[in-house]
């Protein structure tokens, strides 16, 4: 099991989130911020993750300041975000990109509401 979100780093990504945050839940052992209909960060244990541009991902992954999060695994590639490690975190220096991870998520198309599929009517054949 994950460790629980450090709340240090919960109140400090929800402050430096502020006005933006459309939703704040719990998922997946995570704290989790949505702006614009989109995941933009979060805290995972002792790390804070952000949903930042593919060209300054590739810059905090190659000087090890963080590493590629794709879906609940690390380091494996490039993906939507960019988890800090635990030293980076604490030491608050993913705290310039938040407004990088806003502007992101604002530029990119907000989703359009989750629908379920409708299912075909069950037929009902009568008992003889």
């Amino acid at each position: 099991m994950p460790p629980a979100p450090k709340p240090a780093l919960i109140e400090a990504l929800r402050n430096a989130l502020g006005d933006y945050i459309e939703k704040e839940r719990p998922m997946f052992g995570c704290r989790v911020f949505w702006v614009n209909g989109l995941m933009c960060g979060f805290v995972d244990g002792d790390r804070v993750a952000l949903r930042l541009p593919a060209d300054q991902m590739a810059g905090l992954v190659e000087a090890g300041w963080a590493e590629y999060w794709a879906g609940g695994e690390v380091g494996t590639g490039p993906s939507n975000y960019v988890l800090f490690t635990p030293e980076e975190s604490r030491a608050r220096n993913w705290m310039p990109y938040v407004q990088t991870a806003v502007r992101h998520c604002l530029a990119l198309p907000k989703p359009s509401p989750r629908t379920s599929p409708k299912k075909p009517p069950v037929k009902r054949t009568p008992h003889p």
